[in-house]
């Protein structure tokens, strides 16, 4: 069993009431559900250029009811996600070119310049790009997915009717629904702020944790799968032992099938290549097998590195896992938004036992 703790106010204690809009904010388009994705402060004046939606207008507080900001809350979740950490920032990033430089590496030498075609090493370089592209896939979608922030509606509601319900983060002005957390970078109070991954040029929260949880995890299969494949399978054809023959050519000992000298001369350049794509892959290797499990743990107890112990928020691996990767299987594993988080990050569901 679990209790929804979603705002700690009783319906007969508040009415879900919002602010009334001046003319002047209904011309900037403000006060819609939609458009209170990137909310920073009381002082915030701007918006998302990215507007998802239409959104629902804000209500005159005589007009309100409970259900009113219940209502509001499920469809700002539905106009996620929201894409405002945009290529052109991540771009900037220099450990965004590290990750390109990282990739080349070890795509040039065991996909282009492999020259090899039997049927091993064809399958090898089928099987390699289905991690490998699903790893691309989910990159991009963390760097550019938002990881979910405070909306303007929720905080105006709370600063009128229940302001010593939440408390204010110091540094953005915000009322703080659980487990939000103010980042230093983005300078955004983010909802179930994990940290901020500066591989990814993105801090990874609420909506966006999916992603970076699959990137490292096929990241991960892709530099193992590499490891085994190159010393096993291609560098038998890069750096073979050869016996010569009386007539010129070399070949190999089991079977001894003749090659001729001029076709297994490999530019030392690509054997370079490929010693530094084995070398790179392996130390990434061991370090993401732990991380991806590292962060698999963590989501299957519903906890963060930031929240080491989150006991009050475990309702089960299967409810802590849809809070992070959604409720359809068919979805968990590839890096597409289908039905998202099934929470929102302002609403928690509470373990028995805890208020």
């Amino acid at each position: 069993k679990a209790t929804v703790s979603v705002l700690n106010w009783s319906p007969n204690r508040a009415r879900c009431s919002m602010l009334q809009r001046s003319p002047a904010a209904a011309a900037r388009g403000e006060g819609s559900v939609a458009n209170d994705q990137h909310f920073r402060g009381p002082d915030d004046a701007g918006y998302s250029p990215l507007p998802v939606g239409t959104g629902a207008p804000l209500q005159d507080a005589n007009e309100g009811n409970d259900d009113e900001l219940i209502r509001q809350l499920d469809e700002w979740r539905a106009s996620h996600p929201h894409y405002g950490c945009t290529g052109e920032r991540a771009s900037r990033g220099c450990m965004f070119i590290v990750v390109l430089a990282l990739v080349v590496l070890t795509y040039i030498p065991y996909v282009i310049l492999n020259h090899q075609h039997g049927a091993s090493q064809v399958a090898c370089i089928v099987v390699f790009h289905v991690p490998f592209l699903l790893m691309l896939v989910s990159y991009l979608q963390i760097v550019l997915i938002h990881p979910g922030t405070v909306p303007r509606f929720w905080h105006q509601f709370v600063e009128q009717h229940r302001p010593d319900a939440f408390t204010k983060c110091k540094k953005s002005g915000v009322h703080k629904p659980p487990r939000a957390h103010f980042d230093s970078v983005s300078q955004e109070l983010v909802l179930n702020m994990d940290h901020f991954c500066p591989w990814v040029a993105n801090t990874v929260g609420f909506y966006n944790r999916k992603f970076f949880i699959l990137f490292v995890t096929y990241c991960a299969i892709t530099c193992i799968w590499v490891c085994i494949t190159l010393p096993t399978v291609f560098a038998k054809q890069l750096f073979p032992f050869f016996a010569n023959d009386s007539n010129g050519y070399r070949h190999r000992y089991n079977p001894p099938t003749p090659v001729p000298a001029e076709e297994l001369d490999i530019p030392n350049g690509h054997r370079i290549l490929f010693g530094v794509a084995f070398v790179i892959n392996v130390l990434f290797g061991l370090l993401l097998v732990f991380f991806a499990w590292f962060h698999i743990r963590m989501a299957l107890a519903n906890e963060t590195t930031i929240e080491h112990d989150a006991r009050k928020y475990d309702v089960g691996r299967r409810r802590n896992w849809e809070q992070v990767f959604g409720t359809r299987p068919l979805y968990w594993f590839l890096p597409v938004w289908g039905d998202g988080p099934s929470e929102d990050g302002i609403r928690w569901p509470s373990a028995e036992g805890w208020v």
